[in-house]
């Protein structure tokens, strides 16, 4: 079942180490462009193991956080001055692993199971996608 969002209004995520980032719902458009960024190229034309084997969970949120993350609170620099959410200071962030994971589970990964919801592999209607089975009892 494809589970639709029609509210269009940023989600503030609680992250690690009191950094909160307020980001805009992931579309497809996102999606497509973040595709574009790590592969050079449009129309789906990579597959599912050619993402998985290039391309680490990093580079997809370092790829994807730009485009989403509006604002923030709790990052700083080294004197501790608020700094932009821009590519470059987005991109420190998601070197702390605990910011990453967070960003990584909350962020991007219930985007890439929306995406992957739509690739036409679906379950069976009563939750289970397991086949019955198919050899002779012995």
């Amino acid at each position: 079942m494809l589970r639709l969002n029609l509210n269009p209004d940023p989600i503030w995520h609680d992250l690690a180490r009191g950094v909160r980032v307020l980001c805009c719902p992931v579309t497809s458009s996102h999606m497509e462009k973040v595709r574009e960024d790590l592969f050079g190229k449009t129309g789906g034309a990579e597959t599912e193991a050619d993402e998985t084997d290039a391309i680490t969970f990093v580079d997809w949120c370092k790829a994807l956080a730009p485009r989403v993350v509006l604002d923030w609170e709790g990052v700083g620099d080294e004197s501790g001055d608020p700094v932009p959410p821009d590519a470059e200071w987005l991109s420190a962030m998601l070197d702390d692993d605990q910011c990453f994971v967070a960003f990584r589970d909350r962020v991007l990964m219930p985007a890439l199971l929306a995406d992957a919801e739509g690739n036409g592999s679906t379950g069976a209607p009563n939750g289970t996608s397991e086949a019955p089975g198919t050899a002779k009892a012995a």
